[in-house]
């Protein structure tokens, strides 16, 4: 599977397209579409090139997402294929790897059971002071995904 072109334009709204380097609330320096690698201050790049590193971005989870998919009896719909992509675009793959949310896929858990773990990754940590404070801001966006991977 890959993320349909609405599962592209939900990432876009909750991430939005910078095309100037930014410092996120985690004090990391991010770029078009949520990009953090190799960012650096003052840099800028083109919506095409956001578009380019955001495919890159995306392509590790997607397989990760299909490795998953195979061994399990009831498939991903595709609301639930895009909803993890992103979430897992803004936690990161080592973070969902360990993560009940995938224990609970794998384990084939009723869809509302995973989707409320969704909300839990609400924390943002500072990587300077490594602090962890609640996002309001990460909590609604897990709350849409949420919503979206249950197809509402």
């Amino acid at each position: 599977m890959h993320i349909s072109r609405k599962g592209i334009d939900r990432i876009v709204e909750r991430e939005a397209l910078c095309l100037k380097a930014y410092q996120c609330k985690a004090g990391v320096w991010t770029i078009g579409i949520g990009h953090t690698q190799n960012v650096v201050p003052g840099q800028t790049i083109t919506k095409e090139m956001a578009y380019i590193l955001f495919q890159s971005d995306i392509a590790p989870v997607e397989n990760h997402l299909n490795l998953i998919n195979e061994r399990l009896k009831r498939k991903f719909r595709q609301c639930e294929f895009d909803a993890l992509v992103s979430f897992i675009h803004q936690i990161g793959i080592g973070n969902f790897a360990s993560s009940t949310c995938r224990k609970f896929i794998v384990a084939e858990r009723p869809l509302e059971q995973i989707a409320n773990e969704f909300p839990k990754w609400s924390y943002i940590t500072n990587r300077k002071t490594g602090k962890k404070v609640w996002s309001t801001a990460v909590e609604n966006r897990h709350i849409s995904e949420k919503n979206q991977f249950l197809g509402k």
